[in-house]
């Protein structure tokens, strides 16, 4: 199956359910589309649009962090509710209290173990 900008990407139930919620000053936000991946890839400065086919076969989870409308984090699950990648900018970690935050909320709505 080809990919392009417009296909859409799949998110279990879990994922589904997080989706716009809030932890402290951050919303998580799921893409939609192959394209809102290659966008966060240019926003984020990195690898992202090379996700895809990942993303649409189910085997990365991909989760974007927004802070005040803009893309801060992006984080990676695996379909075994891991944490594969946790990143920002240029693949820069979070800061501890970021992750450490965001983390705990992902537990909390059963999003990873």
């Amino acid at each position: 199956r080809r990919l392009t900008d417009a296909t859409a990407i799949p998110h279990p139930p879990s994922l589904r359910s997080i989706d716009g919620t809030t932890c402290g000053t951050f919303t998580l936000v799921l893409p939609r589309t192959c394209g809102d991946l290659i966008r966060w890839s240019r926003l984020l400065r990195n690898c992202l649009d090379t996700y895809t086919a990942a993303a649409v076969g189910g085997a990365s989870h991909l989760i974007g962090v927004e802070c005040d409308g803009s893309l801060r984090y992006v984080i990676e699950v695996t379909p075994q509710r891991g944490i594969r990648q946790f990143t920002g900018h240029a693949n820069r970690p979070p800061t501890r209290a970021d992750h450490d935050a965001l983390v705990d909320h992902l537990r909390a709505h059963a999003v990873v173990g």
